[in-house]
């Protein structure tokens, strides 16, 4: 039986080859590539791609160049969340993995396209895998309602609506649930 260390430490790396391979091509302007790649290499655990990966293999599932895309893609969407999370209407941080946040290293508005594009493209990038047709749509409707205004859009608004007021236990672990959990 594989430890989830193990599990991470084979995955981690071909999750690492699989984005940056992945983000070279992503756009026809290699600038703009190297701005969402910026934030998406910026390190990381990877936890939301590992996660999906070692439950397909607890389910006995082959991982395969396709599985990884999929995977891949969740942690596209989980970066976008990032890059947004930082902008000054938004958390605004300067700092994010010890490196200027991509608002401070590329200024707002290409760091707004670059979370844009890395929260769509995920889509694209599933639904031109080789899985199976059926479960590309179950992937594709399993992240869009995560991910958009039921999943963490819908936490970053009770956060933003949070902010300067005291929240309850409740309303905290709502926020948290929707905004970090619904990738999970």
């Amino acid at each position: 039986m594989t430890t989830f260390k193990e599990f991470q430490a084979k995955y981690t790396p071909i999750i690492n080859d699989f984005l940056e391979g992945q983000l070279a091509k992503e756009s026809d302007d290699p600038r703009f590539a190297e701005i969402m790649a910026y934030s998406v290499m910026a390190g990381g655990k990877r936890l939301r791609p590992l996660l999906f990966l070692a439950t397909l293999d607890a389910l006995g599932v082959e991982i395969t160049e396709k599985e990884v895309q999929a995977a891949c893609g969740i942690e596209l969407i989980h970066t976008y969340s990032l890059i947004h999370d930082d902008l000054p209407a938004m958390d605004n941080d300067d700092y994010r993995r010890g490196q200027l946040t991509n608002h401070k290293k590329f200024g707002e508005d290409l760091a707004i396209l670059a979370g844009d594009a890395l929260f769509l493209d995920p889509f694209g990038m599933i639904a031109a895998s080789a899985l199976p047709d059926a479960v590309k749509v179950s992937l594709i409707l399993e992240l869009s309602d995560a991910s958009g205004s039921r999943g963490m859009v819908a936490g970053q608004v009770l956060d933003m609506e949070g902010e300067h007021k005291q929240l309850t236990l409740a309303e905290l672990q709502t926020i948290h649930a929707n905004k970090t959990g619904r990738l999970l």
